[in-house]
């Protein structure tokens, strides 16, 4: 991407590039590049992630290759279309492994709660203290390991 922004090109046809990224760098990337830099220009973007469809000026929908239909976020959105089914069937798609989420790292939140009480009764247990003074022999001997 950052290839394509120093040609400094009239017209930019951008193959998914935020795939490649996690969700803070894209959303950083889209809205640092895309809609700031690339906003006097005109910029095709071709991707999977819905959540940068609202600030697009156009959107274009295709099925197998043909364009299904063509509008604004809210013009395809108020459609009672595919669009529309299509942005709901994602949104509880995502609700509902946003919830299985949930639950898994509560599981894994108790267990490793649970392990960190076992553990730190066993380290109570390992540890030992020892109270005195040290020979001078060991010192003796921890200096001829040093120079030798």
């Amino acid at each position: 991407m950052a290839r394509a922004l120093y040609r400094n090109a009239d017209i930019y046809l951008l193959d998914d590039p935020l795939s490649a990224v996690d969700v803070k760098v894209a959303r950083h990337l889209f809205q640092k590049s895309i809609k700031n830099y690339l906003a006097d220009k005109i910029c095709i973007l071709v991707t999977h992630q819905i959540q940068f469809l609202q600030d697009a000026t156009k959107i274009i929908v295709l099925n197998n290759g043909e364009m299904v239909q063509i509008g604004t976020y809210t013009d395809l959105l108020a459609s009672s279309t595919s669009f529309a089914r299509l942005l709901d069937d994602i949104h509880q798609f995502e609700q509902q492994h946003s919830i299985e989420l949930y639950q898994q790292q509560s599981i894994i939140s108790s267990t490793c709660s649970d392990v960190d009480e076992e553990m730190l009764a066993l380290s109570k247990n390992i540890e030992t203290k020892h109270k005195g003074t040290v020979k001078s022999h060991v010192y003796a001997e921890y200096l001829k390991a040093g120079v030798g």
